[in-house]
């Protein structure tokens, strides 16, 4: 496996366009991780939701607790 170090001396080796292409594939995977982790929140909410364990409430001090406000 290559270390952070080895990566970062071959990332520098790379010309403009080579960083370009880089800065876009890690933009790109960045968002896929994050697409991910919504994914995979929005489906923990789904199962609580259905197993009766989210509360759902318009007052505002509930609420303040429950987000540890007050």
């Amino acid at each position: 496996m290559v270390t952070f170090a080895k990566l970062v001396d071959e990332v520098r080796k790379l010309d403009e366009d080579q960083i370009h292409e880089l800065e876009s594939i890690i933009q790109r995977a960045r968002i896929e991780k994050a697409r991910k982790g919504f994914l995979k929140s929005l489906k923990e909410a789904k199962a609580e939701e259905k197993a009766g364990k989210l509360k759902f409430s318009s007052d505002i001090n509930f609420l303040k607790k429950q987000l540890g406000l007050k």
